[in-house]
């Protein structure tokens, strides 16, 4: 079970929609400058007010960190640990829902998409385009976004440290969804094949995406044991937020550590 995880990228959130669509629709025009627009303005609000900031140039760069304090980009969170995806479907919940973990498989996921960009499966441009989604070059996300798009984005920048605490993954996203006739993303892995025949590409008949409902009930031992493997709020967000997400989880799930000894 374990050596699977190594394989996936699992992803805990309640519904698989970037934030830039939670706010504003997909882009699918070339030369959209939203993206651009919010990142300038992120920009000249921390030196406004005193931040120092420096825009590396790179939009992917500086758009994973301004992704990460809230500002909306066509990104979604992943992490190579399922450790520490259950310590955020579990973090900053009641007992009175469930979470999804929604699991990904990479193989599935780029062979799907390489089948879509091209005729035939066995045709050498269909490795190159699996190869284009699992590790795109450092030039696909300089300097604009690209329209009806989806990539991993394995290798966090250097400027995004609270990425690399947490393992994290991004996968870019800006399908056009009306063109595939799916209504959204989940929709979209659903109705991928499991499987197809290529002499070029690895074969396995596994599914592109598993969606585990976990409920609330089990928080209390989950937590717990997360915390013995130094995984929480504190080490994953390495700021004061993350540590008051630990009291917050400690007095309503292990309360015994606010009680004073007697001795």
């Amino acid at each position: 079970m374990i050596n699977e995880f190594f394989e996936v990228i699992p992803l805990t959130n309640i519904d698989l929609k970037t934030s830039m669509e939670r706010y504003i629709s997909i882009v699918h025009e070339s030369g959209d400058r939203r993206m651009e627009r919010m990142l300038d303005k992120f920009h000249d609000g921390l030196i406004r007010i005193g931040i120092d900031h420096v825009k590396t140039g790179h939009m992917l760069s500086d758009m994973e960190l301004a992704r990460h304090h809230g500002v909306p980009a066509p990104l979604l969170d992943f992490s190579w640990s399922p450790y520490i995806a259950l310590f955020f479907a579990f973090n900053r919940v009641r007992k009175n829902e469930n979470s999804v973990l929604y699991v990904l498989n990479i193989n599935q996921l780029g062979k799907q998409w390489a089948k879509e960009n091209s005729i035939d499966p066995n045709d050498p441009s269909l490795s190159k385009s699996y190869n284009e989604f699992t590790d795109p070059n450092d030039d696909l996300l300089k300097s604009e976004l690209p329209e009806d798009t989806l990539r991993i984005l394995p290798y966090p920048s250097e400027n995004s440290p609270r990425m690399h605490h947490q393992m994290g993954v991004f996968l870019y996203n800006t399908l056009d969804y009306e063109k595939r006739s799916v209504k959204d993303l989940e929709e979209y892995f659903e109705q991928q094949e499991e499987g197809f025949d290529s002499c070029s590409l690895p074969n396995k008949t596994t599914p592109t995406m598993k969606k585990i409902l976990i409920p609330h009930n089990l928080i209390k031992d989950v937590l717990s044991h997360l915390e013995l493997m130094n995984i929480n709020g504190a080490t994953l967000m390495r700021n004061a937020d993350g540590v008051a997400d630990n009291i917050r989880n400690d007095y309503n799930y292990n309360r015994k550590f606010f009680l004073r000894s007697s001795d």
